[in-house]
């Protein structure tokens, strides 16, 4: 779920785009592993300076 916000980088308060961000979640989780899925979060993040 945190990936696809990330991803997708719309923060609008508004109760379709969060559907459609759980609908793709779910996709993500039946095509990929956890470790795929954490590996692609942690690439998108931003952790600070170079850490």
């Amino acid at each position: 779920m945190q990936l696809v916000r990330t991803v997708t980088a719309k923060r609008q308060k508004q109760l379709n785009r969060k559907l459609k961000e759980i609908v793709l979640a779910r996709k993500l989780e039946k095509a990929y592993k956890k470790k795929q899925i954490f590996g692609a979060y942690a690439n998108e993040v931003y952790f600070g300076g170079g850490r």
